[in-house]
């Protein structure tokens, strides 16, 4: 995995876009690395709002939340699972109920999946909810869509990384990205 920073209009982590396979030499088709093929802007906090909760974007109005805008992918919402981590590694346990969604622009939740207090803030499958128009084929567009965090907490925590790992296609695991 690579960290990139560009400076153009602002600053951009590349956590890798791609529906693609290779082929692994015997004529097989190979996973594409999640890092070669999806990419993001550098996240912003923000506290969630009723507004948000209504459009499914977030759980809680309060909550401390973190949006991460997509910059480059040609993935499906199906190839990426995203999951909220200590440096360590360890996954951040969310104290209430948490959330990560996938919003279009006015805040309307394109996919998302509410994730129970202590459970850990990250998916174990692939989106438990689908918005009108959007399903499990459907591409993560660059500047269309970004990632919406809800911690589960009114309070930010310190540390908190941002992993996406690939599946169903995609494989491996982005650089973790500092939250806050």
């Amino acid at each position: 995995m690579i960290l990139v920073v560009l400076l153009s209009v602002g600053l951009y982590f590349a956590i890798g876009p791609g529906t693609s396979t290779t082929s692994n030499g015997n004529g097989s088709p190979s996973p594409t690395p999640i890092g070669s093929v999806f990419s993001v802007a550098l996240p912003e906090p923000l506290t969630c709002t009723s507004n948000l909760v209504t459009l499914h974007a977030c759980v809680a109005a309060g909550d401390a939340s973190y949006e991460v805008q997509v910059e480059t992918s040609t993935i499906i919402f199906v190839e990426v699972l995203f999951q909220v981590q200590y440096g360590n590694g360890t996954i951040f346990q969310n104290d209430g109920i948490g959330s990560i969604a996938l919003v279009d622009s006015s805040g309307v939740a394109a996919a998302y999946s509410a994730i129970s207090a202590h459970a850990g803030l990250g998916m174990s499958s692939n989106w438990a909810h689908y918005g009108s128009g959007y399903s499990t084929v459907s591409t993560i567009a660059p500047a269309a869509l970004s990632i919406l965090i809800d911690l589960g907490q009114t309070s930010p925590a310190p540390g908190l990384y941002l992993v996406a790992s690939g599946t169903n296609g995609c494989s491996g695991t982005t650089t973790p990205m500092l939250l806050n």
